[in-house]
């Protein structure tokens, strides 16, 4: 986006277990590879509000999440009429249907798994 590339929707994958209100992420490491077992499983991506706050600073606006809580969605606003984009009625946070299946336990429960991990808020 800041070389001037500027989708009319953006499909972005978030990490329910973060939460609805915190913006964070995981930090960056360039050989990073989700763990295929226990709760590092749940340690990868971007929480929703870390979403919302960096889209929403390229001007996006958040629509909402998908039915099973992995994907959310920005539409950028001078694409659309206005009166469209609020007429979309969404979810604003929905938990991860398989993490919650294979965990058994709520974002809260899920959160406290990884919270020594180190995560980076999204500025």
């Amino acid at each position: 986006m800041r070389q001037g590339i500027r989708p009319k929707i953006w499909a972005v994958e978030y990490n329910s277990a973060y939460g609805p209100e915190k913006a964070i992420t995981i930090k960056y490491q360039p050989d990073f590879r989700r763990a295929n077992d226990g709760n590092g499983k749940l340690y990868y991506g971007c929480s929703i509000a870390g979403w919302v706050k960096l889209m929403g600073g390229y001007g996006y606006s958040f629509i909402g999440v998908d039915s099973c809580g992995v994907n959310a969605f920005f539409v950028n606003p001078d694409e659309f009429e206005q009166g469209f984009i609020k007429q979309i009625k969404a979810t604003n946070f929905k938990e991860n249907v398989s993490q919650m299946r294979e965990f058994r336990k709520t974002w809260e429960g899920q959160f406290a798994l990884i919270q020594n991990m180190e995560f980076e808020n999204v500025l």
